[in-house]
Formats: C-alpha cells, structure tokens, sequence
C-alpha cells in the first residue's frame, strides 16, 4: 500500500548557493538562519507557481519511459 502522504523533497538552499547568485561573502553572512528560511520558503513558493507542475510532468514521463525500455513493456497508468 502506498503512503500517499510521505514527502520526498525535492530541494534544500544552502548559503553556498546564494554565492552562485554572485553574492559576497558579506552579504552572505548578514543573513540569520531565519533568513535563510524566508528565502526557502519564498523559493518554494515560486517554484510551485511557475514551473513545479510542468518539470514534475516532464520527470514522471522520463522515468516511466526509462521503465519501459528496461522492461520492454509499456508502464503501468491509472484510470480514473
């Protein structure tokens, strides 16, 4: 029986990341750990907004057709 609630996440923010935004090292550092989740939840609150749908699709349909040319038979849908 599936857990129809059991999360599996999908992303975390580190302060390194906010480097890669070319930050510095002192900006970085101004932030507190309640800040860095404001910005996690901001991201996740985007992400959900403008593309989380549309790359969820595009990865189920990845690995259902991965699961299909390993098994050579065609994955398994539910109806409704």
């Amino acid at each position: 029986m599936n857990d129809w609630i059991k999360p599996f996440p999908v992303m975390s923010v580190y302060r390194f990341d906010l480097y890669r935004i070319s930050l510095t090292q002192e900006q970085v550092n101004a932030f507190t750990d309640e800040d860095m989740l404001t910005i996690a939840n901001i991201v996740r609150i985007k992400y959900l907004e403008g593309g989380f749908y549309s790359h969820l699709l595009a990865a189920v349909e990845q690995v259902m057709q991965e699961k299909k040319s390993s098994h050579g038979e065609e994955p398994m849908r539910e109806t409704s």
